[in-house]
């Protein structure tokens, strides 16, 4: 089925999921838990911080949206064998990195994906060897251009010499008629007796 309708839609289908899944909605749900996490640290910065124990609830803000106190009170008593001492700022710094990473991940595959459909679209690369024969037949019609135009110099250059030869025997020709001519008008004006007045 490679190049046919069915794998153009199924890759489409694929492309679109992964976007919205993975990146859109994934992403978004990143910054929740980044938030989440940033607020439990912050919290466990101030328990720490506080001289009184007991002053700051780590857990309080977090039983909020519970509708009553009794829903509260059985929520946080399935955590009472937990000390209270928060969130480890090493176990958020750890999560952070791990789930940036895997982020960057999706994103890069991603773009590989995106590659791979427009690949279908894009002429291949030609072949080393190719590349090699068109270089060649540059070469040579390069080569054919050149000896073109070296030839029609050299035909240029021959009918200029040939045209400046033709003058200058023309001239000559003309030279030489012009002193015939002279010549036979004397010799007939010698011939011819001349009028006495």
């Amino acid at each position: 089925m490679t190049g046919g309708k069915a794998q153009w839609y199924n890759g489409m289908a694929l492309l679109f999921t992964f976007f919205f899944c993975r990146l859109v909605w994934g992403t978004w749900q990143s910054v929740l838990v980044y938030m989440d996490m940033w607020y439990a640290l912050k919290q466990t910065w101030a328990a720490t911080a506080s001289s009184q124990p007991g002053s700051v609830g780590i857990t309080s803000q977090v039983f909020q949206t519970l509708n009553s106190p009794v829903e509260a009170t059985a929520e946080m008593s399935k955590f009472s064998s937990y000390t209270a001492q928060g969130v480890p700022t090493w176990l958020v710094l750890s999560y952070v990195a791990s789930n940036l990473t895997l982020n960057f991940l999706n994103y890069y595959w991603f773009s590989k994906m995106v590659d791979a459909v427009l690949k279908r679209f894009r002429e291949p690369a030609p072949s080393p060897a190719a590349k090699k024969e068109e270089e060649t037949q540059k070469l040579k019609e390069k080569k054919a251009q050149n000896a073109v135009l070296d030839a029609a110099s050299k035909l240029e250059e021959e009918e200029s010499s040939f045209l400046t030869s033709e003058k200058n025997t023309t001239s000559s020709v003309d030279t030489g008629l012009n002193d015939e001519m002279r010549r036979r008008k004397a010799d007939l004006a010698s011939k011819v007796p001349l009028p006495q007045s």
